[in-house]
């Protein structure tokens, strides 16, 4: 039997980048030559790759991507330093040599220099990559080569001498140091990749810039580039990476803005919105004859996420850019979540762009569905006035589902599951505006070496509708109509499509499914409206809410309740609108709502003043569960025309549970996309609620999304939320349990998935719990025994199970210096000359051993859209000013693992007025250090239980009314294995939680309470009685501290102190005791340099003046006694000080000599530089210290190199490497790996060094 021949199909294109949905393929067909012509677009977003497909041209030849600005700063490069040619070549801030091609032009002769570290331009995906790449090729064979040899010549060794000794003993630890050194080098790998040499220079008309991609100084390879706007010029940072990028230069040659995408998604939003393929029009973007001013606000130092710094320098541009273009609609598909709607810098700024400066911008809803409360900001911007912003849900169709998703079966029209829902919990308001289709399969950037690619989400949705917005004010330029942002946004909302199917949800695509095609007919009827320029903003009493939601703290069963509405006009660029308009300005309008249970006043009279009524809503009948609906405003005169304005009202009515049994069940079926609310008011006794769900098929497979959610005022619904997708199987259930806050109405929220085909049975239930402490803040001090008491049992089945679990180490830093500073990046500059300050705040902190570190400014933390200031960006970097992690608003994303060593933090917050900065200038960082293995408080339920340490709480059932007292002991900070690790001071904070209940799951956070175990002063390790110490006079006490002091300056004065440092020396020399002459010339020693030919002399004989000084025999005894120990204080430290002194004597002259082998040279110190002669010294310090004490290990590298034993040089040099990490350490290390063979090694650490080392911090 022969198959049946594949018949040739029509693929659903439509599908893939859809257009029909909106209308605008329509008005593409209407008019041909109005696609978006005339209009530009500013895309706040990841940045785009402007060499990506479909992103070079318009639809008639203009170039697309107009200008390429990077607001985050993450590819900034400090330009300050300024050189001149020297026979055609600069000397990069690398060290490379870099050949200028003779036809550059640079009449000043005045380059500017910079380097830039390669993988900072990188999306990780890329970055990822290219190590994977790079390992490959320069690492992985060359490391098996070594390893192979180095363990061959082992083995080798162990087979000739199976027991060695002597020269044979240290011939097989060179061999197996070799061994380590490499196994060493392969477990420390990391390619942080090389550094970029930046060029900037002035050619008399604009700025040029090369950056040295061949990465060896061959800048006539490299393409010379300009300003984007100015030059509309890109390069590539290789062509096997194909990351494109452009360039700006700032602040008159001394910055350079390096622009690379920071992810993908930018270049995706972009060709959703404005892609134009001429050969390929299905594959076009709902605008292609728009054009693109690319915004990076994408900060790829924090993941990608977007900054305050990078959204005000964002929204400043596009009101100062006019001289050069005028920028129609913004898109930004970015956004978070907000704790108020009330305040918020960003939200100023954004009110003056869209309403003074006329910007239609459109944005995100936010993916955080199903559950209300998930719209968040931008739609949701702190401080902004209602409907500044464009919301966008998402929605997907049949053709999208058969196209993009493949599904074997379309279901009808409907939200996604995951589009966030209106309303605001914190102001009421609804702002999603409509919705759009939420997916595409359209072009990304080069370097993911894919031409295209699917995504999904609100972010696609959002360039879909503004890209079809963008053709509509094409249409109406190319018509000749005049319009506002006002006036299309309320033809935008008039106009939408009512979505009606199974799937639907009101709070998830606002007034409905965008159609511009009929909004352009509504605009051509009315674009001479008296209220074209006008707008109404309606607040509602007493808090300006933007709507009235009632839901928590509102006795609805038993009365009516009132609200006061406000509604203000207000005209486009309200300062400078012509005052006759103003004056003249009338509108009759009617007042209407669907709901019966609301009541309002039929009319009002609108002028250019604020109108006020009231609002009556009785929900004292109303059922159980969530009712919405919305007071409009219409014109009396036309109501064709649509809403003026809304004022939306939502009423939640909760389910009361049996207080007895606070548990609900219930079942449910459920088609794709379909969802079930449960509204539950939660006693102020609960803390946890447990959800299970169980499937009643019997045959299919289904998959369920659980959503809860609580809105509690000022905290963000990500912070208040549970959400699982759960995937069951017939018969079976899935259970969790999660936090929540009593007093707060519960929602939880049950949808089949979307994509989740077919009808389903499935029983839900919700139980409540409570157990909590007594104590609102749970903190204590090793001074005490802390008192609970745990209470509020919802039911007689509760059980506690007590336990205090600390899990970090809280220490709290204050700034080492603060300096607020005007802003000078040309991106800091705000309209009318209007100035940016900027407080830089330096903390510096040690980490006394690797781990994981959160910075936190809880000052400001988990703040940004709503944040009074404009960005807490902090940058940490190592000793050596190694950029090592940055952070912004949100601390709990950006943990960060660093090793052992000094740190330095610089913070920068961004605000116009100086004045709140300066109040900033002592603010407090926190670092929470994890600590290494948790530690554990006992807990009791009896007080003389916690002070004799017996019988611990174990689990106790607990009943309604009864209060458990608790009692937790302090933690014993002296002679304890768990707490002598860590490095406690006096003012430390130990954190963790204390949890009542049962822990379900490793992950489980119900029954869960911040605790703090606050450190007093740490007791330090006593050690056995001391005899009591010899009285001295004053005299003598004066006379020691006199000889100490003269000591110490002869060190101090170093090399340069002439006589004054030679007297010195001669008079403790001449006047000393044995000790005072060993310290002296010791002193004297540190002044001379080992590695100087002139100095070899003056060490040997200073050296061998502290070495024969030195009493070894009584040195010897003391070190072996067992009760060294006891001795007296002052005879332990005189004894170290002369041990010290004689390793560090040994050490410097076992270096000349081995130098002096080397060299040769001088005569008078060569005669004694003999292999034997460096033996017997080495010797001679091996009865004191180990090879790898710190004051040997300089002798001890150049001995072992010295007998051609370069395993165990390269031991004792990586020592040094590690504990003083320098430049100079590391070079050191290089040359013993090329003595090696290993060059593959030296390699790898020189193409970095300049990242790991750099001269200057990394740009904020």
């Amino acid at each position: 039997m022969h198959p049946e021949p594949i018949v040739a199909a029509e693929f659903p294109v439509a599908g893939l980048v859809p257009k029909r949905e909106t209308g605008v393929s329509s008005l593409h067909q209407l008019y041909p030559e109005l696609d978006g012509r005339g209009v530009t677009i500013a895309i706040f977003d990841s940045a785009i790759d402007p060499a990506a497909p479909g992103l070079q041209r318009t639809s008639d030849g203009r170039p697309k991507v107009v200008d390429l600005i990077d607001a985050t700063g993450a590819g900034d490069v400090d330009t300050t330093h300024v050189a001149e040619l020297r026979d055609g070549v600069l000397n990069g801030l690398s060290g490379r040599r870099l050949k200028v091609p003779a036809g550059w032009e640079c009449p000043t002769g005045k380059f500017h220099l910079g380097v830039k570290p390669l993988y900072e331009l990188y999306p990780e995906k890329l970055r990822k990559r290219v190590q994977a790449e790079y390992k490959d090729k320069h690492w992985v064979k060359y490391q098996a080569a070594a390893l192979a040899e180095a363990l061959s010549r082992q083995q080798e060794h162990e087979q000739a001498h199976p027991n060695p000794t002597g020269l044979d003993k240290q011939d097989r630890d060179d061999l197996d140091a070799r061994l380590e050194a490499l196994a060493a080098a392969d477990k420390a790998f990391k390619d942080v990749g090389p550094v970029l040499d930046c060029v900037v220079f002035h050619d008399g008309s604009t700025w040029r810039v090369c950056v040295d991609t061949s990465l060896e100084g061959n800048l006539g390879q490299c393409p010379l580039l300009g300003n984007f706007r100015e030059t509309l010029q890109h390069g590539y940072l290789s062509r096997r990476c194909m990351m494109a990028f452009g360039v700006n230069v700032y602040s008159d040659g001394n910055l350079l803005s390096i622009v690379t995408p920071s992810s993908s998604h930018g270049t995706h939003v972009s060709a959703i919105a404005a892609a134009c393929f001429p050969d390929a029009p299905e594959k076009n973007g709902m605008a292609p004859g728009a054009q693109i001013v690319s915004i990076n606000i994408g900060d790829g130092r924090v993941g990608t996420m977007e900054t305050g710094t990078a959204i005000v320098r964002a929204m400043s541009h596009l009101m100062t850019c006019s001289a050069h273009y005028t920028v129609d609609l913004i898109n930004m598909s970015y956004g978070e979540h907000s704790r108020w709607s009330d305040s918020g810098r960003l939200g100023e700024l954004a009110n003056e762009l869209v309403n003074k400066h006329g910007v239609i911008w459109c944005a995100s809803a936010g993916n955080a569905g199903p559950a209300l409360n998930t719209i968040g900001a931008p739609p949701n911007l702190p401080a902004a006035t209602p409907g500044t912003i464009l919301g966008i849900g998402a929605y997907v169709t049949p053709p999208m589902m058969e196209a993009c998703y493949g599904m074997r079966q379309c279901v009808p029209t409907m939200p996604y599951t995951w589009t966030s829902r209106d309303p605001s919990g914190s102001s009421g308001g609804r702002y999603i505006t409509v919705c759009a289709p939420g997916c595409a399969i359209t072009s990304v950037p080069n370097y993911t070496l894919q031409g295209c690619e699917q995504m999904n989400g609100t972010s696609m949705a959002a360039p879909n509708a503004t890209g079809s917005i963008a053709t509509l004010l094409s249409c109406l330029k190319g018509l000749g109509m005049e319009y506002s942002v006002y006036s299309v946004r309320r033809a935008i909302m008039a106009t939408a499509e009512t979505m009606n199917t199974p799937g639907a949800d009101p709070f998830a695509v606002g007034s409905g499914m965008l159609r511009v095609d009929k909004a352009l007919e509504h605009l051509k009827q009315h674009h001479c409206s008296v209220d074209k320029d006008v707008t109404f903003i309606a607040t509602v009493a007493p808090n300006e809410a933007h709507g009235i939601y009632l839901r928590d703290g509102v006795d609805l069963r038993s009365r009516v309740i009132e609200r006061a509405v406000s509604v203000k006009t207000q005209f486009v660029n309200q300062d400078a609108a012509d005052p006759v308009k103003q004056i003249n300005f009338s509108l009759r309008c009617v007042l209407t709502c669907e709901a019966s249970w609301v009541q309002v006043a039929k009319y009002v009279q609108h002028m250019n003043s604020t109108r006020n009524f009231a609002v009556k809503v009785d929900a004292r009948s109303l059922p159980e569960g969530v009712h919405a609906t919305s007071i409009r405003a219409f014109d009396a005169d036309q109501p064709e025309r649509g809403a003026l304005f809304e004022v939306p009202v939502t009423v939640v009515v909760p389910i009361q549970l049996d207080a007895a049994d606070p548990q609900l069940e219930r079942t449910l079926s459920l088609q794709p996309g379909q969802l079930q609310r449960l509204f539950i008011q939660v006693p102020d006794a609960a803390s946890s609620a447990a959800v299970t769900l169980k499937s009643l098929e019997q045959e299919k497979d289904h998959r369920f999304v659980i959503h809860a959610l609580q809105a509690v005022p000022h905290m963000s619904s990500k912070s208040c939320e549970f959400y699982k997708m759960a995937g069951l199987a017939p018969g079976t259930s899935y259970s969790e349990t999660f936090k929540i806050e009593g007093g707060h109405i519960l929602e939880v929220v049950v949808c089949k998935y979307w994509t989740s085909l077919g009808s389903a049975d499935v029983s839900v239930t919700v139980s409540l719990d409570g157990l909590r402490p007594s104590a609102p803040t749970l903190a204590m001090t090793a001074a005490e025994v802390l008192r609970l008491d745990v209470s509020d049992a919802l039911r007689a089945t509760e059980m506690a199970a007590p336990s205090v679990i600390l899990k970090g180490q809280l220490c709290t830093y204050r700034p080492s210096s603060a300096k607020v500073a005007p802003l000078v990046d040309d991106r800091d500059k705000l309209p009318d000359g209007r100035v940016i300050y900027g407080l830089t705040l330096t903390y510096g902190f040690n980490v006394a051993k690797g781990g994981e570190v959160t910075p936190d400014f809880q000052f400001l933390s988990d703040t940004l859209y709503e944040s009074e200031f404009e960005s807490q960006m902090w940058m940490l970097f190592d000793s050596n000013k190694q950029f090592i992690a940055a952070g912004d608003a949100y601390p709990s994303k950006y943990s960060v693992r660093v090793d052992k060593g000094e740190y330095t933090l610089l913070m920068r917050i961004r605000h116009e007025k100086r004045e709140l900065l300066e109040k900033l200038s002592d603010l407090s960082l926190q670092i929470t250090f994890k600590l290494s293995s948790e530690l554990k408080l006992d807990t009791y339920y009896r007080y003389n239980d916690a002070l004799t340490g017996t019988r611990r709480a174990g689990t106790a059932q607990m009943r309604p009314g009864l209060r458990l007292p608790l009692y937790v002991a302090p933690l014993p900070l002296s002679n304890n294995n768990r707490t002598s690790k860590l490095s406690l001071s006096a003012g430390h904070v130990l954190v963790g939680n204390l949890t009542l209940q049962p822990t379900r799951a490793a992950n489980d956070k119900a029954g869960q309470f911040p605790f703090r175990y606050m450190i007093p002063d740490v007791p330090r390790k006593s050690g056995a009685s001391k005899p009591d110490k010899e009285k001295t006079s004053k005299q003598d006490e004066y006379q020691n501290a006199l000889k100490d002091f003269k000591i110490m300056w002869i060190g101090r004065l170093g090399a340069g102190g002439g006589d004054t440092a030679t007297a010195l020396l001669e008079e403790v020399l001449a006047n000393g005791e044995r000790l005072d002459r060993i310290l002296a010339n010791s002193a004297k020693l540190q002044t001379l340099d080992t590695m100087q030919e002139k100095d070899a002399a003056e060490i040997v004989r200073r050296a061998d003046a502290v070495i024969q000084d030195v009493d070894r025999a009584r040195l010897l005894t003391y070190y072996g006694r067992k009760n060294a120990s006891t001795e007296d204080q002052s005879v332990k430290n005189d004894m170290e000080r002369e041990r010290s002194a004689l390793l560090d004597a040994i050490s410097r002259k076992g270096v000349v000599l081995c130098e002096c082998a080397e060299r040769k040279q001088p005569a008078d110190v060569f005669s004694m530089a003999t292999l034997a002669n460096i033996q017997d010294l080495m010797n001679s310090a091996l009865e004191f210290a180990e090879p790898t004490d710190a004051k040997l290990l300089p002798f001890s590298v150049r001995h072992a190199v010295a007998h051609g034993r370069f395993g165990l040089a390269l031991r004792y040099q990586q020592k040094i490497a590690d504990d003083r990490p320098s430049v100079d350490n590391e070079q050191k290390v290089c040359e013993l790996y090329n003595k090696l063979g290993w060059s593959f090694l030296s390699d790898h650490l020189a193409r970095s060094r300049t990242v790991r080392f750099p001269a200057q911090y990394r740009p904020m």
